[in-house]
């Protein structure tokens, strides 16, 4: 895997699975903007509102561009995953699972 920024890959990746997953769950759980943004790997994410979407997460699919995965999504179930990812953190910073080490 090669890290990518904004479309381009830069250098190889050589992160752990586990600092991968860390990674996903920080990003979902304190930085991104679920209110606005689009979860897409499209370089200049569009906005909720350019699509005409509004439910609590949108992520676009890979393929058809107009398609939101998470449309079925309720926003207290969001809030239960992203509940649940905080909760997995918090597992794997104290290393108390035996699924995960802590992250480096």
């Amino acid at each position: 895997y090669q890290r990518r920024v904004h479309g381009e890959f830069i250098e190889p990746n050589w992160d752990t699975i586990l600092s991968l997953l860390w990674g996903f769950f920080h990003f979902f759980v304190f930085e991104f903007d679920e209110v606005n943004k689009v979860a897409t790997l499209q370089p200049h994410p569009p906005t909720k509102q350019e699509l005409g979407w509004s439910s609590p997460l949108c992520i676009q699919d890979p393929i058809d561009h107009t398609f939101n995965t998470a449309r079925n999504m309720f926003a207290n179930q969001y809030a239960h995953c992203r509940h649940q990812m905080f909760l997995t953190m918090q597992a794997m910073a104290r290393g108390d699972t035996p699924l995960f080490g802590r992250p480096e």
